[in-house]
């Protein structure tokens, strides 16, 4: 089985290329127009997203099918405030990455839990709750407040939440990071 390289989509209509990389278990899809429209994939596990790294750049779709997953154990970027993926909004634990760049903007539908890392550069994140058992880091807007247990990294601007963080019991650090120096 072939488990390492990249796959590069600028498809409109369903690739059988991309289905066939994921049942091969290639570890990066990376799609940069259009809409990619896949099928079942070893990656998924009932409501489970497994190990891949997805990227969807400006503009872009990607369509999976099935129902939505609860779970992300991948690494997921939406690189763009035009980047779609259809059955990322049910997320409710991120134990993966996502990154939500170039002014991306997310809301999850329901409670949400990060024990991996949620990244975002410049857009805003929303949520009925968001505990952050992981990693919260980049700049933009966090528009719920957080209960966190472990880090918190400010770096390359201003990372603003609603009604500030709640450090629970055995808090982690909450660092402030800019250009990458300590204040």
């Amino acid at each position: 089985m072939f488990r390492e390289g990249a796959i590069f989509s600028t498809s409109k209509v369903k690739s059988p290329a991309v289905e066939r990389a994921f049942a091969w278990q290639i570890g990066v899809a990376e799609i940069l127009g259009g809409t990619e429209r896949i099928g079942e994939i070893a990656q998924r596990s009932g409501g489970t997203l497994k190990g891949v790294t997805w990227i969807v750049r400006d503009g872009a779709m990607l369509e999976m099918a099935g129902d939505g997953f609860t779970t992300k154990q991948a690494d997921v970027t939406l690189n763009s405030d035009r980047a779609r993926v259809d059955r990322i909004f049910t997320v409710t634990d991120n134990q993966g990455a996502l990154r939500l760049l170039s002014g991306r903007e997310f809301t999850a539908v329901d409670a949400f839990s990060n024990s991996g890392t949620l990244q975002l550069a410049g857009g805003e994140f929303g949520a009925p709750s968001l505990a952050n058992l992981g990693t919260l880091t980049g700049f933009g807007t966090a528009a719920v407040r957080p209960t966190n247990t472990d880090n918190v990294v400010a770096t390359g601007g201003t990372l603003a939440f609603a009604n500030g963080v709640e450090a629970s019991a055995g808090a982690g650090e909450l660092p402030v990071v800019k250009h990458g120096k300590g204040l």
